[in-house]
């Protein structure tokens, strides 16, 4: 196993700076290595999950879920829609504008998926089955302080 983790390590090509992309489907294998011969490690079954893209190696990134878990995954599993997920053991709050001052529109729990639809400075405005507004990014997983 060690061997086939360095000659991924080896091949990959790096990227410049880490991005966000989604998950395709509900299940995808990520591997230990850029190939689909090397071993699944992990089984995401959540579509539209958030993954940071940490390297590349021809058609395959190796991505890092929320929890810090990594894997190599082919391209085609990958989709670039902006997707975030709420990362709190607190109750959310969803805002109208981006104003924690004002009177929240809902409340959200952990782990809820969102589409994004713009970011500012520390906030960025999401939609999930029409409900849209603004959360705090502290609160978000998917979201860098350059969206």
């Amino acid at each position: 196993m060690l061997t086939i983790l360095c000659t991924a390590a080896k091949a990959a090509q790096g990227i410049e700076k880490p991005y966000f992309v989604a998950a395709k489907s509900k299940e995808i294998n990520l591997r230990a290595g850029p190939n689909a011969r090397y071993p699944v490690i992990i089984k995401l079954t959540r579509k539209f999950e958030p993954l940071k893209v940490v390297n590349k190696f021809e058609h395959w990134r190796q991505v890092e879920d929320a929890d810090g878990d990594r894997g190599w995954v082919h391209i085609s599993n990958l989709t670039a829609k902006r997707m975030v997920k709420t990362k709190s053991q607190v109750q959310i709050n969803l805002y109208q504008e981006p104003d924690s001052n004002d009177k929240p529109i809902a409340h959200i729990g952990n782990d809820v998926l969102f589409q994004v639809l713009s970011c500012a400075e520390h906030w960025c405005k999401l939609d999930r089955d029409e409900t849209r507004g603004w959360v705090e990014k502290k609160y978000l997983w998917g979201a860098t302080a350059n969206d």
